[in-house]
């Protein structure tokens, strides 16, 4: 990852998820760790329990896309 990535990696701001039902919540505590290393870790904390509904994290990191251009384009992981 780049600095732009790294940095942004430690922001809470930058992270949400988002539910089938259309709703979403923020993380209230964040927790980051080798995030310079091959394995990267970062764990989110939520102030309500989790839905176990399907959901997307929401990550909006800097990163280089396809034609190596910094964007902020959200990354997404989808759970079902």
């Amino acid at each position: 990852m780049g600095p732009e990535s790294i940095n942004a990696c430690q922001e809470i701001g930058n992270y949400q998820l988002a539910y089938i039902d259309g709703t979403t919540s923020s993380p209230s505590r964040i927790q980051v760790a080798h995030l310079e290393g091959e394995h990267p870790v970062v764990t989110l904390t939520f102030p309500q329990t989790v839905k176990t509904v399907g959901f997307t994290v929401l990550a909006t990191l800097p990163h280089i896309d396809l034609s190596n251009t910094i964007v902020t384009i959200p990354v997404t992981f989808q759970v079902s």
